[in-house]
C-alpha cells in the first residue's frame, strides 16, 4: 500500500486515497498516536468504480483550484506540492464544485492498517495542516 494523497491532516494524513495492487482504496484514521510509540493505524476501505470516480473527480478539483500539496510521488512520499496563491478564491470554486460524497458507504476492506503498511506515511511531513477544517477534496 501506498498514499497516493490525503483529504484531511493533523500532525500526519487522517484520511484519503491509496493504492493497493493497482487499485485505489480509501483510508481513514482508525486509532490516534500512542504516547509510547507514536503509532497510528487506520482502517482501509474498498471503492467502486463509481466511489473511485467520484473520488478523482473531487481530488482534480482540489488540485485545479487550491493545489497539489495534498499528494504524495510514486515512492509515497509528501511532495508538498503548490499551494495556488489565489487557493482562498479556489476553495470557494472547490467547495461549490465538489462532487457530493457519500463516505458512510464504504465498505470496509482491512481494519487497524498499521501506518507502516500505508508506505507514504513520513513523520517529517507532519505539522498542522491549515486545510483542516476546510479539508482537502
Amino acid at each position: 500500500m501506498r498514499l497516493l494523497w490525503h483529504v484531511n491532516f493533523w500532525d500526519g494524513p487522517l484520511c484519503g486515497i491509496c493504492l493497493h495492487e493497482g487499485r485505489k482504496y480509501w483510508f481513514k484514521l482508525d486509532k490516534e498516536l500512542d504516547d509510547r510509540d507514536r503509532s497510528r493505524s487506520f482502517n482501509v476501505y474498498y471503492l467502486t468504480d463509481e466511489q473511485i470516480n467520484l473520488e478523482d473527480s473531487s481530488h482534480e478539483l482540489w488540485c485545479k483550484y487550491v493545489g497539489t500539496h495534498c499528494d504524495y510521488d510514486e515512492n509515497g512520499k509528501r511532495d508538498h506540492g503548490t499551494l495556488k496563491s489565489t487557493y482562498r478564491i479556489g476553495l470557494d470554486r472547490f467547495k461549490a464544485e465538489k462532487p457530493v460524497i457519500d463516505r458512510s458507504q464504504y465498505a470496509l476492506f482491512k481494519s487497524s492498517v498499521p501506518e507502516a503498511e500505508l508506505r507514504g506515511w513520513d513523520d517529517t511531513n507532519s505539522g498542522h495542516d491549515k486545510f483542516k477544517d476546510g479539508g482537502c477534496p
